[in-house]
């Protein structure tokens, strides 16, 4: 799983008490068999990944990880729900080499906020990623939240032992 996954899971386990070791993946692809099978008692998935999974009987979902109910699993109560507010959301972002032109980050920045009010994507966000679509930003206004955030994500590795912190 992703640091993001692992960072939802330390975060967890200091919260409630319990013990969980974090197993790295690579893909999430080749998380979820290991989770069918019982090799991994629980992990984080993608929402859009194990919806048949659930449906089918063949995993089980304990909580949805982002700030409402999945709209494809109505029943499946939120972390925050059942008593473990996580304290942090997924974001998503376009990111190019540092010797990019600001005209060039200009003109992507502004096809990319055009793509995030369509709504086909703000659709896509909401059934599939169970998390409202980004809004438009700026490269300033993207870079200064990221700026905001690096002291509550750096503290969250140190606890969990994530090396790069």
């Amino acid at each position: 799983m992703g640091s993001g996954g692992h960072l939802v899971m330390e975060t967890l386990k200091e919260q409630a008490g319990i013990p969980l070791n974090h197993v790295p993946y690579k893909t999430v692809a080749s998380i979820t068999p290991d989770v069918v099978s019982g090799v991994l008692m629980v992990s984080t998935i993608d929402s859009a990944t194990p919806v048949q999974l659930i449906k089918a009987g063949r995993i089980r979902a304990i909580a949805a990880l982002g700030p409402k109910r999945m709209p494809q699993l109505p029943d499946v109560a939120t972390l925050a729900e059942q008593g473990y507010p996580i304290g942090f959301v997924s974001w998503y972002g376009m990111f190019g080499p540092s010797s990019m032109s600001n005209e060039l980050a200009g003109k992507l920045n502004a096809l990319l906020n055009r793509w995030l009010v369509l709504p086909e994507t703000v659709g896509l966000f909401e059934q599939k990623q169970n998390t409202p679509a980004p809004l438009p930003k700026s490269p300033e206004a993207f870079a200064a939240m990221i700026q905001s955030e690096l002291p509550v994500w750096r503290k969250l590795m140190q606890t969990a032992k994530i090396e790069g912190a």
